[in-house]
């Protein structure tokens, strides 16, 4: 066989299934939190480690926390004082987890 038709996607299919399981959404946060481990998902599938992720509208943190788990760096966004105080609050205490997982380097140890 030959090569693909010019202008045919050559690169790596990405599945469009999340799977959060059942009762992980993070609705007790914030009115429109989402699922951790989703996120979780959405970031291995579309990132690399040590990318930045920019979350707009960042509720409760959430984004922000997976992209920690998961070696990433963040910027987060929100217009809602309680919220973002929520977001940094579960954001920092993500950081302190990492670098617990691994005192001796002082940096934080990903979950890929």
């Amino acid at each position: 066989m030959g090569r693909a038709p010019k202008g045919a996607y050559a690169g790596g299919w990405t599945r469009d299934v999340i799977r959060a399981g059942p009762d992980v959404s993070d609705k007790a946060l914030h009115k429109w939190g989402q699922s951790e481990v989703g996120f979780m998902d959405i970031i291995r599938n579309f990132t690399k480690p040590g990318d930045v992720i920019l979350d707009p509208t960042m509720g409760s943190g959430t984004t922000g926390v997976a992209a920690v788990r998961l070696g990433r760096r963040f910027v987060g966004i929100d217009v809602d004082e309680e919220a973002y105080r929520i977001s940094t609050a579960r954001i920092a205490a993500a950081v302190d987890e990492q670098i617990a997982a691994d005192p001796k380097t002082r940096r934080h140890r990903t979950q890929e």
